[in-house]
């Protein structure tokens, strides 16, 4: 509470001493009035060099401080330093004297930052830090100012910078709602008045809490009038009264307590970004703030207590002592009061000033600790104040007629009066709408006004200013965002920059699950529309974007790359819509090509290049495409940027950018839209368009090469296909395009060696045999059967004699013979055991006909060969093969190999076979799969071919046929009891019966389907009993043996993750 001025309790001497003290000693070392001694005198140097020790060093630097010898004292430091080198860095403070330990950083942190490279802006803030850690925050301030003058991105420098603000300033939006022109308080029930000639002004303070003590005294606080009256703080306020259970707030006079904050302290009333709503009623002689074990914590002091109203109340206490009610009995000691009147609470960043100021001043002058003077403009109190002292309501005063008599204040140099102007603009900006919703004049200024409070050297302004505009109820008017384009300077463009990068952060980073503050706006494009579904929106102002984008179509490059890092960071759907816009300058897609290399979400760098693409920029296409590195992307449909882009006009992509966007694709998942017919046709397009351009016909292989890296697929005929659609059944494009890689001879050969040779390990034939047999080009045909004939693993696979057996169909002598001469290399040098397999495989390839023909050749050595592959395939006797020979034309001999050697064989079935089952199968999970990124791992596979038990069909008793696995019975063929009576059940003529449980069960368990990964993934119990009851009917093939299709019902597991679906059985007679 204030005292009389005649009254000055004796506990209230120590609190004057403090402050004489405090005045005696400023924060940093000041000049005389002629100056500080700069040299070093011949007796100082000599005192100097008699300091034995650091310690005496050390003394002799604070005596010389003391006096000003500044220069002394500084080569008592430099001398300190050379005795001991660790100390010229050691962070520790000097708690003997505030302006020693000012000296003493501020010395060393310049011998420092003299071995500092000119463009060192990472050592300067880290020295800045090392002020910091000392409490000398001015010099600090300097440094990092430095520091962004080398490097205005460097956002540790804006967050260090902002931490090495004063910590506490005035704040006057409080005046915006709230009276601050007063002419009497209350102090809790005693009314302080102002005097004649005098007010009161309320001046509302911010602060925040460091480690260092932040310490307030009335009496230390400057205050001056510009008209040279007097002017003084006349006590402090807070917003909310401490605990209730401390003695000052109950006004009881205990003993001396103080209550510690605890850590699960409340959150403060009034978090320090907002304006507090009042203040309270009691005065405060002294506060403290400081952290405390991490909590902002603020102690308050009070040496005495409120007294009555009424003078005849007030009794008057003993002489010795002091505190408590007067009249009490038992006083307590000076120093007991002072401790009883004290408490801890929490720090919630406000309080408030109660000055005392002469009524004619026009501005007033306020110096906190640890910060430099500021002034607050009265005029523009007034101006924001009017009908609010006397009544306590706001305004009434129409905005407009008040607008350019404040907004004039917005660039003043005092930042709490341009804080102020620039709120209160903020406030009224939207009022200033003109007639029907159309923007005004006035509007446009305001908007304006606010936007350039970025260039504002104070960060309050700035803020004041961005709130303004997040404020704004409508949409910014284009008309004022011109300033940004064209007007705005670095300095404005980069202080607006960081508070937008502040509201993005903050947006991003709220609760992704809530709903966007903004969403982006509507488009009409839906290829748009998907891009912009690809990220998530933004919970931020949608002004911020507004004046992002604004700022990204500036004319200063700075402020383009510093906009362009903000959004590419930002990652959301907003800030993708600016990239957008058809009225993006040409220089911002510059500034956008030179910084893609830095995104680092690829979700982000996909949709930007995706944008790109949409209305491609040469350019910019280009230097994204090769800024890409190893991103990949998954694909999902035929209209994809990635996709279309390859059929833009050279103009738009050039080739290098098409070479690029092929090899970005090669990486991709692309399984969604692979066997889609559109794809395809974008592939033979690509091709056709860069027939002349090697180097997209290249990539375009590499590619599909790529997408064809799938698990392999015995190449044999299926008449139905089960199970959903899979990665192995959509390689029909880039199918397509390796087997023309092939055979091209613009592609070089080990490229079309390699093309073929994967389409060739996976199955992948139909192509293939197509342009091989249509081509031309005998060497590169002939290279290819060589190529594929060196490669032994191809020897296990079906897929080999498959793709030789249908070559036969090229008319190139060369080429048949070199095909003929590998299937005789490679029938010949196989395992005996597994010619059955080889001879399998050339049927399935063989257009008999043709091979046929082949046998009647001019060329002798073709037309054995032809023969002798035809009867070693269909495994002939002798007596078959003296038929087949005794045959002298095509159409005899084909006749005789179909109906009477094939045909025979139908009619009497009995023999010994090989079996291979090809299954199809879901995969329903992987643990522990390896897959390559961004690539869909395989769903499904088709045709995997596994071995089986070999099969006997033998005769029964009667014409019965009996058909056996390993010697188990699976089926019966010609015995009445097999039909049971039931003709629905009988085979058709032609056919067997057999039960395909076992036959599938024993592949299941072959060396086959361990290398297939099948091997305990399968539940062979339930798919046994799921085929116990089924019959195949096994149908002849067309150059001998049999075959059964069917579909399978079962359910797979997490530890069965394998399903089998389907399966084709096939009997392979086994030669005598």
């Amino acid at each position: 509470m204030l005292r009389p001025n005649w009254a000055i309790p004796a506990c209230f001497v120590e609190t004057i001493v403090l402050a004489v003290l405090t005045n005696a000693q400023p924060a940093l070392p000041q000049t005389t009035a002629g100056g500080p001694d700069q040299t070093v005198t011949a007796e100082q140097r000599k005192q100097i060099e008699a300091a034995k020790s650091v310690a005496d060093l050390t003394s002799l630097a604070k005596q010389y401080l003391l006096v000003h010898k500044e220069a002394a004292a500084r080569l008592c430091v430099e001398q300190i330093c050379v005795k001991e080198p660790k100390l010229l860095t050691d962070p520790e403070p000097q708690t003997s004297s505030r302006p020693w330990n000012d000296f003493w950083f501020t010395c060393r942190a310049e011998m420092q930052a003299k071995k500092l490279a000119p463009k060192d802006a990472a050592g300067r803030l880290e020295l800045a830090r090392w002020l910091k850690q000392g409490g000398v925050f001015g010099p600090a301030r300097g440094l990092v100012n430095e520091a962004l003058q080398i490097d205005p991105g460097l956002s540790e420098a804006k967050a260090l910078l902002a931490e090495l603000e004063p910590p506490a300033q005035l704040d006057f939006r409080y005046a915006l709602t709230k009276p601050v022109f007063l002419t009497e308080y209350m102090d809790q029930n005693v009314k302080v008045e102002a005097g004649r000639g005098y007010l009161l002004l309320l001046a509302p303070v911010r602060y925040r809490a460091t480690e260092v003590r932040l310490s307030l005294i009335p009496g230390t606080i400057k205050v001056s009038a510009d008209v040279g009256k007097m002017a003084r703080v006349l006590g402090l306020l807070l917003t909310e009264e401490p605990p209730k259970g401390d003695p000052r707030a109950t006004g009881g006079t205990g003993g001396a307590i103080v209550t510690p904050i605890q850590p699960t302290v409340p959150t403060p009333a009034v978090p320090p970004d907002q304006v507090p709503d009042t203040f309270t009623t009691t005065f405060y002689e002294r506060l403290q703030i400081e952290l405390k074990d991490g909590l902002p914590t603020l102690t308050w002091h009070n040496t005495y207590t409120s007294r009555p109203t009424n003078p005849a109340d007030r009794a008057t206490g003993g002489s010795r002592t002091t505190g408590g009610t007067r009249g009490s009995a038992g006083g307590l000691s000076a120093r007991e009061a002072l401790a009883e009147k004290r408490g801890e609470m929490p720090a919630n960043g406000w309080l408030g000033l109660l000055i005392k100021f002469p009524e004619d001043a026009n501005t007033l002058t306020i110096e906190l600790p640890e910060a430099p003077p500021e002034s607050i403009d009265l005029n523009l109190l007034k101006l924001t104040q009017q009908q609010q002292a006397s009544t306590g309501q706001p305004s009434t005063i129409k905005p407009d007629d008040s607008f350019k008599a404040i907004s004039k204040f917005a660039t003043d140099s005092s930042a709490p009066t341009a804080q102020l102007a620039t709120a209160w603009i903020g406030q009224h900006a939207s009022a200033q709408t003109g007639s029907a919703g159309q923007v005004s004049a006035t509007e446009i200024e305001a908007v304006r006004v606010l936007l350039a409070a970025g260039g504002h050297p104070d960060r309050r302004v700035r803020q004041a200013g961005f709130e303004g505009l997040m404020q704004h109820s409508g949409a910014l008017p284009d008309e004022a965002l011109d300033f940004l384009r064209e007007e705005a300077d670095e300095k404005t463009l980069a202080g607006l920059l960081d508070q937008v990068d502040v509201a993005l952060s903050a947006g991003a980073s709220l609760d992704p699950a809530a709903t966007a503050s903004v969403a982006p706006g509507a488009t009409s494009e839906p290829v748009l529309g998907k891009i912009l579904e690809t990220m998530p929106a933004s919970q931020a102002p949608a002004n911020a974007f507004v004046i992002l984008g604004a700022c990204i179509n500036s004319r200063r490059s700075q402020a383009r790359q510093e906009a362009l890092r903000i959004l590419l960071n930002d990652g959301s759907q907003q800030s993708l819509q600016i990239l957008a816009v058809p009225e993006l300058r040409k220089d911002a897609q510059k500034t956008l090509a030179a910084q893609f290399a830095k995104i680092k979400n690829p979700d982000m760098k996909a949709a930007v290049l995706r944008l790109l693409l949409v209305n491609p920029e040469s350019a910019t296409v280009t230097t994204c495409l090769a800024a890409c590195g190893d991103l990949a992307v998954k694909v999902s449909t035929d209209d994809d940027p990635l996709l279309t882009a390859l059929q833009a006009d050279n103009e738009k992509v050039n080739a290098k950018a098409k070479e690029a966007l092929l090899l970005l694709l090669s990486r991709s998942d692309l399984s969604a839209i692979a066997d889609s017919q559109k794809f395809t046709e974008l592939l033979k397009s690509v091709e056709f368009e860069n027939e002349k351009m090697p180097a997209v016909r290249s990539a375009l292989l590499a590619m599909a090469a790529a997408q064809l890296r799938l698990p392999y697929q015995a190449p044999f005929a299926r008449a139905t296909k089960s199970g959903p659609s899979s990665p192995e059944q959509q390689a029909g494009g880039c199918e397509t395009v390796l087997a023309k890689g092939a055979v091209d001879p613009k592609i070089n050969q080990a490229s079309a060696e390699k093309a073929a040779l994967m389409l060739v390990a996976s199955g992948r034939l139909e192509a293939l045999k197509k342009q091989f047999i249509e081509s031309k080009d005998v060497d590169r045909c002939v290279g290819i059967i060589r190529m594929l004939a060196k490669t032994k693993e191809l020897w296990q696979r079906e897929s080999l004699p498959v793709f030789l057996a249908a070559a036969l169909g090229n008319e190139n002598e060369e080429v048949r013979k070199e095909t003929l001469s590998t299937l005789a290399i490679l029938h010949d040098n196989c395992d005996k055991n597994n010619r059955w397999r080889i001879n399998l495989a050339v049927r399935q390839g063989l257009d008999i006909n043709k091979a046929v023909d082949l046998t009647f050749d001019p060329t002798t050595r073709i037309a054995e060969q032809a023969t002798a592959l035809i009867k070693r395939t269909v495994g002939m006797t002798l007596e078959e093969a003296r038929d087949f020979d005794a045959s002298t034309t095509a159409p005899a001999r084909v006749t005789c190999l179909t109906e009477r050697i094939v045909g025979g064989r139908t009619k009497n079935p009995v023999g010994q076979y090989a079996c291979l089952v090809l299954v199809d199968a879901e995969v329903t999970a992987q643990p522990g799969a390896a897959q390559r990124p961004a690539q869909a791992a395989p769903t499904s596979r088709t045709n995997v071919p596994l071995t089986s038990a070999r099969v006997t069909i033998k005769r029964g008793s009667g014409d019965a046929l009996e058909i056996l696995a390993d010697d188990v019975e699976i089926g019966r063929q010609g015995d009445q009891a097999d039909a049971g009576g039931d003709t629905a059940g009988q085979t058709q003529p032609g056919s067997l019966s057999a039960n395909p449980a076992e036959l599938l069960i024993e592949a299941l368990r072959s060396d086959d389907a361990r290398r297939e990964g099948f091997a305990g993934k399968v539940d062979l119990r339930t798919l046994r009993d799921s085929l116990r009851q089924e019959k195949c009917e096994l149908r002849p093939e067309p150059l001998g043996g049999w075959s059964a299709e069917l579909n399978i019902n079962t359910q797979g597991t997490s530890d069965n993750p394998i399903r089998i679906v389907a399966a084709k059985i096939i009997l392979q007679p086994l030669n005598p």
